[in-house]
């Protein structure tokens, strides 16, 4: 993995969804810091997300954008792309942090919300992989990093939406894969276990950092840093051998 300080990205462009806050905002940190180009996309933290634009690029040296956009939107990714492309010229790496991640039971679960989730978490790969992919191809050098949760291997309750679009992430991840790596483009998923994030109370209402943590054999949560470096050398010219991969990131709570 790539010492603190390196700018092995320097000259790319990193297409990062997600940014504001969390994973996705150590992401950003990182891939700044080893000297990329960022185009942030928000759907609905637009000043957060220019603000951070902003702090990036001035203590980087790097040029930083946001746009804004649903990612389950055709059209929105399609738009926010290209104005991401018209700023920056091209997208060299692709990282797609955001998700969303309700908790209801199977039972009380509507087709509309099943159809949300999988629209936001597995179709948005799809709508970004059509956006970028075609211009990494044309330019013989790509990096698509798709990031997915341990829920989609082991399963998780109240969330029988969000793991199976993260379960048909990993084979999309592996068919598209096959498909560009001729090309010069790679395509990864990043598996985070458990970090030590923000988290919604009425989702985790008896949430303790301190209890998690004793399950993880490292004894610890992940930092976003640590996430956001693990992302960094996915996206690194010296990673062109590693493609159609799960890389989990969890302090060896789960050993595939």
């Amino acid at each position: 993995m790539q010492e603190r300080g390196s700018r092995r990205l320097q000259g790319k462009v990193a297409l990062i969804t997600g940014a504001t806050q969390n994973l996705g905002r150590g992401a950003a940190e990182c891939f700044a810091a080893a000297g990329a180009d960022l185009v942030l996309l928000t759907r609905s933290s637009a000043e957060a997300s220019r603000r951070l634009a902003s702090e990036l690029a001035v203590s980087n040296g790097v040029r930083a954008v946001s746009v804004q956009g649903d990612i389950g939107s055709r059209e929105d990714v399609a738009r926010a792309v290209a104005e991401g492309i018209d700023v920056m010229g091209r997208i060299d790496i692709a990282l797609e942090c955001a998700a969303v991640r309700p908790h209801t039971p199977f039972l009380e679960m509507e087709w509309e919300e099943w159809d949300e989730v999988v629209r936001t978490n597995l179709g948005s790969a799809f709508l970004f992989a059509k956006a970028v992919v075609p211009g990494m191809v044309e330019r013989k050098w790509g990096r698509v990093i798709h990031v997915s949760g341990q829920d989609g291997w082991t399963g998780y309750p109240n969330r029988v939406h969000n793991v199976a679009a993260k379960a048909g992430l990993h084979g999309f991840t592996k068919g598209l894969a096959r498909e560009v790596t001729q090309f010069g483009v790679t395509v990864n998923t990043v598996v985070p276990g458990v970090f030590a994030t923000t988290r919604d109370p009425e989702k985790y209402p008896n949430w303790s950092d301190e209890r998690k943590a004793r399950d993880v054999p490292l004894g610890r949560l992940g930092t976003a840093r640590e996430f956001g470096m693990a992302c960094v050398f996915v996206a690194d010219p010296d990673s062109e051998y590693m493609t159609g991969q799960a890389i989990h990131l969890n302090g060896g709570e789960y050993m595939f």
